[in-house]
């Protein structure tokens, strides 16, 4: 069977092992990891591979608390949401031991022997006092640190602290930093943790294990690639994640469930009346004049203080990949995290008279949050006053309006507008946030409204960082047709629903399947359910869609498995699905490789840095992410990347990826692979990339590269490719100079190209901190210059009969040292007589002379059951004038 890695990972073949066993990508389990994220890939480092861009969300167990808890691990809860919901890339979790506690340092002395080091007495209560060198530059008398006992573990860094001397004096602990602790502030400073200045802490807490006094410093987070939540606006927030799990944990494994009175909630409210009645109405006109706008909803906050946020609110921020500014900003952030709904504030004396929401004018200029001018195009939406633009709706915020120290009042925006205008907007003008990353994905407009109950209950809950403020006035705005009580029905045919799960009758399942239609949040309504107000407008609307939604909970492996019994007739593939289908099964069943799928696109850097040039590349016109603007002409600028980042988790592994490249002809006068882009000189080919990684290698006969190479040999052999397959010399930056070549294939009139052997140069693995002993090898093989040469020749049988008269020799030659194996490789290749030349000892020693090394081949020579001795021995003869010829001397 052949199995694509799903998203982000595969399982080989030879494994056998359940569906949802092998589905979990878990920081500990052995699954091929194939994505990661650089956001500033925009320099170039030559040798150096920057990780493929993919934007993930993330969920902090702490955060889902507000709305739901329970006792399955984070691990079950992983693999739950694997099996039935989206792909989960990795449980990250923070755990503080217990032999850390609060300290306080008493005293503190320069080391005798080091100018940098400090000597401190540090008191940890019942554990005693102990002396502590530590480097940190804000060590001083009375702060309550971190102390790490003898004894601690630190599992990341691979250490454990142990009592030891440092230049002559005893130290028996270590004093913590943020970033020692897992905590992602501060970590650029030489600075030790300052307990006092984000916790309350007294004296009579020395000796209290720091997880202990602050449970909620050790956290848990679940890493989603976003590109698995495309139709689901609603699990971009802890609220939707909530309503998932609802439905998909057992009862008896929930401690805390208030999703439920939620969901109720939103059923028995009609928020229409609730703007309406409002005794606070807005003091400025809201007008709209765009149809791109669905609602938009405005509260005035006045009296508000600005301050830095409590570390309860930074960690929790931090935690979920954002940036912590002060308190009301860092609100708005974690309400967008833990509702779905991006929220914006706008500093209200900074808006002249009414709140304008228009389309923007052709050419008009808007400077960001950031101080970055852009020029607008009348596609664009605005946010504005009467005299400048405010914001771009749904995307960033404006200079001119933004919050400062000194803001006492603010106008909160909760609004809901068109998807494509945002993405097209955001896209064109590079600024992916995670605002634009939201309404891109069309968040429900009517949950954009019901969204002002969450954010009076965040208030409250985040009220003691927020500070004393009033709710001056509330304004809405809804577009005209756009009702947000009114309920979308969907037939819900229990029969039908049945059979087209599970193709026959399943007991209870009328019961079980209403019982999951009403956690999901769906009201029931005899033959009809009425969908989720907070579930996005595009992603329930036929039966289909709820059959879906009821046997993903249930779980598809309860669906039993049944024969189709419809008449099928064949249909040929096309050379191109025939080639791609027969290279794949090779690769997999024959080699043992893994199959990842990467993306098309790429960057400059990633282009340069495998030797291209940018400009034969295509570059799209409307890229998803400005940092990844050209289609690859290599499947290297993707695969090493995906590599690189396996490397960290495993010892060794065999990936390969097969797609499409494109790149400009060469030379104005080349020949195009397709007709239709003769004039731009178009060249799109399809082709094989290859990677194999060995964390160490410990002889000579291991080396990855020959087993590549033999991987390469394999797959023109088993194509049935007729004509002679040779190894020549090549030189691009990325890869060891000696260990590279290009494939060439003898079939015609003149040699062709045909892809690149390698290993990644030293200099690239030490960069990314790969073993010294480490290989990274990859190949790459043109298939669309091959597709032709197999369509003319029959399949070669891979076998030998009795027949066949096989015959294998021994040659050793001494060459100069800086000399490379390739070269008497090729010479013998080169030769009819000989099928394959293997080399297995290469040897350096004081009896071959200063500057020598020996070479050692054995190859293998076939004939046709008719060779004699002395043609044997003919043929021998002329393999060894052949490589000596090249400078090599035959070793006696």
């Amino acid at each position: 069977m052949h199995r694509f890695w799903r998203g982000n990972t595969h399982t080989s073949k030879k494994e056998k092992v359940k569906q949802q066993e092998y589905s979990l990508i878990l920081k500990k389990s052995k699954k091929i990891l194939t994505f990661s994220c650089s956001p500033k890939a925009n320099s170039y480092t030559k040798g150096q591979f920057f990780y493929f861009f993919c934007l993930f969300m993330k969920y902090h167990l702490q955060l889902l608390k507000k709305y739901l808890s329970a006792t399955t691990s984070p691990e079950e809860i992983a693999q739950k949401l694997i099996l039935k919901t989206c792909e989960i890339e990795e449980v990250q979790t923070r755990t503080i031991p217990q032999t850390i506690v609060i300290g306080k340092i008493e005293e503190v002395s320069k080391h005798p022997d080091a100018d940098k080091l400090n000597v401190c007495q540090v008191n940890c209560g019942t554990h005693g006092k102990f002396q502590i060198i530590c480097g940190g530059t804000n060590v001083a008398p009375g702060l309550f640190v971190a102390t790490a006992l003898v004894g601690t573990p630190f599992p990341e860094a691979g250490i454990t602290i142990t009592k030891r001397a440092m230049r002559g004096v005893d130290s028996e602990g270590m004093i913590c930093s943020k970033g020692e602790l897992g905590i992602n502030e501060d970590k650029d400073t030489h600075w030790i943790w300052d307990l006092g200045q984000d916790l309350e802490i007294t004296e009579e807490d020395l000796g209290i294990p720091l997880s202990e006094k602050f449970p909620w410093l050790e956290s848990t987070t679940l890493e989603v690639d976003s590109k698995s939540l495309t139709n689901r606006p609603d699990l971009t927030g802890h609220f939707g994640l909530a309503v998932e799990l609802n439905a998909i944990l057992p009862e008896h494994e929930k401690k805390f469930n208030g999703i439920t009175t939620w969901m109720q909630t939103f059923r028995d409210t009609n928020i229409l009346e609730v703007l309406s009645h409002t005794e606070k109405p807005l003091n400025r006109e809201i007008k709209v004049s765009s149809e791109a706008v669905n609602t938009y909803l405005a509260l005035e906050l006045r009296g508000i203080k600005i301050k830095k946020s409590d570390f309860f609110s930074r960690l929790l921020l931090l935690d979920l990949g954002g940036n912590p500014i002060n308190n009301w900003v860092d609100f708005s952030n974690l309400f967008m995290n833990s509702s779905g709904l991006p929220i914006h504030c706008f500093d209200e004396n900074k808006i002249k008279g009414a709140i304008v929401v228009r389309d923007a004018v052709e050419g008009e200029k808007f400077t960001d949050l950031f101080g970055n001018e852009h020029e607008l195009k009348s596609s664009d939406l605005v946010i504005a006053d009467e005299e400048k633009i405010l914001a771009l709706a749904g995307v960033i915020g404006g200079l001119a309006s933004g919050i400062t120290e000194k803001t006492q009042n603010i106008i909160v925006e909760l609004a809901n507008f068109d998807p494509v205008i945002v993405r097209k907007t955001g896209t064109r003008l590079g600024l992916r946030t995670d605002a634009e990353l939201r309404f891109e994905k069309n968040i429900a407009p009517a949950f954009s409204l019901y969204a002002l109950l969450l954010f009076l209950e965040d208030l409250k809950f985040y009220a003691k960082d927020l500070g004393n403020y009033e709710i001056a006035g509330i304004g809405s705005y809804v577009k005209a047709g756009f009702n947000p009580i009114s309920k979308k029905l969907i037939p819900c045919p229990r029969k039908e629903l049945e059979a087209l799960i599970f193709g026959q009758e399943k007991e209870l399942f009328q019961e079980e399947a209403e019982m999951i239609l009403r956690k999901l949040g769906f009201e029931v309504q005899g033959e009809q359910v009425a969908t989720p107000l907070w579930r996005g407008p595009e992603d329930l609307n036929i039966k289909e869609d709820l059959a879906e939604e009821i046997a993903r909970i249930m779980g598809y492996e309860t669906i039993a498995p049944q024969a189709l019994l419809a008449e099928v007739k064949a249909q040929p593939f096309s050379s191109s699905v025939e080639l791609l289908r027969r290279v794949e099964s090779m690769m997999i069943e024959q080699f043992s490789y893994d199959q990842v799928e990467s993306y098309p696109w790429t960057s400059e850097t990633l282009i340069k840095a495998l030797g291209g040039k940018p400009e034969l590349c295509y570059r799209l016109q409307n890229p998803l992410n400005p940092e990844f603007p050209f289609l690859r002409d290599s499947m290297l600028e993707n695969l090493l990347p995906i590599a690189v980042k396996n490397s960290k988790f495993f010892d060794q592994f065999k990936i390969f990826d097969i797609g499409k490249v494109w790149t400009k002809a060469k030379e104005a006068g080349s020949q195009a692979l397709d007709e239709r882009y003769a004039e731009e000189h178009f060249c799109e080919e399809l082709q094989l990339g290859a990677c194999r990684y060995e964390k160490s290698i410990t002889s000579r006969s291991e080396d990855p590269l020959l087993k590549v190479k033999a991987i390469a040999m394999q797959l023109i052999k088993k194509l049935g490719i007729k004509g002679k397959l040779s190894f020549e010399k090549s030189d691009f930056g990325a890869f060891h100079p000696k260990k590279q070549a290009k494939l060439i294939l003898r079939n015609g009139p003149s040699p062709l190209e045909i892809g690149l052997l390698a290993s990644v140069h030293p200099l690239t693995m030490k960069q990314h901190k790969l073993p010294e002993t480490a290989q990274l090898c990859c190949l790459t093989l043109n298939l669309e210059a091959l597709k032709p040469l197999i369509n003319q020749t029959q399949h070669e049988q891979d076998y030998e009969t009795l027949q066949d008269q096989i015959l294998w020799r021994d040659l050793s030659f001494v060459v100069n040292a800086n000399e490379d194996f390739g070269t008497i490789v090729m010479t013998l290749e080169k030769m009819k007589e000989i099928a394959a030349v293997k080399v297995f000892d290469l040897y350096q020693g004081e009896n071959l002379g200063a500057g020598k090394k020996s070479i050692s081949v054995q190859i293998k020579i076939k004939g046709d059951g008719t060779m004699t001795s002395d043609a044997i021995n003919t043929v021998m003869q002329n393999a060894i004038k052949k490589v000596e010829a090249t400078g090599a001397q035959l070793r006696g």
